[in-house]
């Protein structure tokens, strides 16, 4: 599952990267078709966000597995604090990055009604590659201590069960 998380984290980034790249050199430039950076914009806005929240999911729910095993087998303590430290960490920048995923396309037709200018869906856009590269850096990293930290649960565990 961390394996398929990061890739689709990584493809999302990549997604977003080549409909940004197409909208500014290809569309803005008048080379290239609008509807075509239409369709992979919103494709590439939902790989990104997907993969944001299933990576959320994921550390809620190692995150219960893990204070389930602390409580009923008396585990310690830190164990659990170590995983809500990861959720902390991830939670705020991955929310900002959708945030700013779901607002891109939003002003994308600010722009189309002509209200906007483009240079806002532009700037939207960057702001939203950037924040989707930083949480997926952060995310990836705390995803491989996850797996980390539930290795050592199940060690602890064999331990206390005497295996």
């Amino acid at each position: 599952m961390a394996v398929a998380l990061i890739t689709l984290s990584i493809l999302g980034n990549l997604a977003l990267a080549f409909a940004a790249f197409y909208g500014h050199y290809r569309v803005a430039a008048g080379l290239g078709n609008a509807d075509y950076h239409f369709f992979t914009g919103l494709f590439s806005a939902f790989l990104a966000m997907f993969a944001q929240l299933m990576s959320m999911f994921y550390l809620i729910g190692t995150g219960k597995m893990i204070r389930e095993a602390v409580i009923e087998e008396g585990l310690d303590p830190a164990y659990n604090a170590e995983a809500l430290g990861f959720k902390v960490r991830f939670f705020p920048l991955a929310s900002l990055a959708v945030t700013c995923i779901v607002a891109t396309p939003i002003l994308a037709g600010g722009v189309h009604a002509e209200k906007l200018p483009p240079s806002i869906h532009g700037w939207a856009a960057l702001a939203a590659l950037g924040l989707n590269l930083a949480a997926t850096a952060v995310g990836c990293r705390l995803i491989w201590r996850t797996l980390g930290l539930i290795s050592r649960v199940e060690d602890a565990l064999a331990l206390k069960r005497g295996g």
